[in-house]
């Protein structure tokens, strides 16, 4: 029956996707508040409460790193879409007509 099978393969990307996205982040959050220093060849995977973050949040280098990481996602998409709006002028004109030739069949 290799109609039924084929449902099987419809799984792989829900499976791709939990394991790459949902274990990799519990993985990560499990060894942020874990007692592992930095440097060490032998991992302690114990639990040491939250003082890494402590850490984190008391860097003089933690607000300029977010602050640059929020800007770069916020630039992005708006020199994208910049690039979107200068194609759609030198190809036909304006943005709209461009539109206009994109969503026409």
């Amino acid at each position: 029956k290799p109609a039924g099978s084929f449902k099987y393969y419809l799984l792989i990307p829900a499976a791709a996707l939990i394991y790459f996205v949902y274990v990799s982040l519990g993985w990560n959050l499990w060894v942020s508040i874990s007692d592992w220093e930095a440097g060490e060849l032998e991992a302690s995977y114990g639990f040491g409460g939250f003082g890494n973050y402590v850490k984190m949040f008391s860097s003089p280098y933690f607000w300029p790193a977010l602050k640059n990481t929020l800007l770069l996602f916020c630039l992005i998409p708006i020199c994208l879409l910049l690039g979107l709006i200068l194609t759609a002028l030198l190809c036909c004109g304006t943005a709209f007509a461009y539109l206009d030739f994109i969503t026409e069949e």
